[in-house]
């Protein structure tokens, strides 16, 4: 099939929102940072209460993860465009990625085709 691209100039026009959003993921991953370091492994008689801090200094680290990942796909979004010139194709289909879903979620590498055809082959 025909690999279909998005000319130079559109793609560079999707550098602004993949920017914006490293901004606020690396924020993000500022504020886990913060939280996790200072939590304050604080045993108390009450046994509900350290399992509810435990709890959400684990949800913390996840959340941290998340956004560590985050930032990786977004940086390599910003490759696809600066080095590459390949963003917003479909690594599955070769066809044209929804601009409205690269507008909303700038790391994709699927259209939804292709997270279609994906998930039918995991099957």
């Amino acid at each position: 099939p025909q690999i279909e691209r998005y000319d130079y100039d559109t793609q560079l026009s999707f550098l602004p929102v993949i920017n914006k959003r490293i901004e606020q993921a690396e924020n993000q991953k500022k504020y886990f940072k913060t939280v996790i370091d200072s939590h304050v492994d604080n045993q108390t008689s009450d046994v509900s209460e350290n399992a509810t801090n435990q709890l959400q200094h684990d949800l913390n680290i996840v959340a941290l993860e998340r956004e560590e990942k985050l930032v990786t796909r977004l940086v390599h979004a910003r490759l696809r465009i600066t080095e590459y010139k390949t963003y917003g194709t479909c690594r599955i289909t070769g066809r044209l990625i929804e601009s409205n879903r690269l507008e909303s979620m700038p790391h994709i590498t699927l259209s939804l085709k292709g997270k279609e055809i994906e998930k039918l082959k995991k099957k």
